[in-house]
């Protein structure tokens, strides 16, 4: 992540969480919330179709609220607001701890990495192998998708 940031490159962190893994597009809030919080940055991302997924983002919107019985539109909407933040300058997406993130925001994830090819976009997800991930069968894999599985870390490495 520091490598990315010195290359001045855009980095959104997001962690999928226990107590949110039931919260839809928990995550997806998370991981874009810091680019949205200025109201001009916001009417600026949520531009032509990403303006669809605007009432994820709207303060009025209650943690109780169902979302769309369609989510197309709004994972469409998320697509685009990763598009319009790439056009500012490569962005980096980097999602930890995905085997606990809420089904919705799993869904945007492989919505995105089955459109990354063309997009200033590098996508980083890191699930914890022998856990089950929210959404079981969803790879998110693209074209141009590397899996990485590091080896267990050492005493020492664990101990530093």
């Amino acid at each position: 992540m520091r490598a990315a940031r010195h290359a001045r490159l855009d980095v959104l962190v997001a962690r999928g969480g226990e107590l949110e893994r039931n919260y839809p597009f928990g995550l997806v809030l998370d991981l874009f919330g810091s680019i949205l919080r200025d109201e001009r940055d916001r009417d600026e991302l949520l531009r032509g179709p990403a303006d669809l997924a605007r009432p994820l983002f709207e303060t009025a919107r209650a943690a109780h609220d169902e979302p769309a019985s369609d989510p197309f539109p709004t994972l469409h909407g998320l697509f685009w607001l990763t598009v319009n933040a790439a056009e500012r300058g490569p962005l980096v997406l980097i999602v930890d701890d995905a085997h606990w993130a809420d089904d919705a925001s799993l869904a945007y994830l492989h919505y995105l990495a089955q459109r990354i090819d063309q997009l200033a976009v590098v996508l980083v997800v890191a699930f914890r192998s022998g856990e089950a991930a929210a959404s079981e069968g969803q790879p998110l894999m693209s074209s141009e998708a590397q899996r990485l599985r590091p080896a267990p870390l050492s005493v020492d490495a664990i101990a530093e």
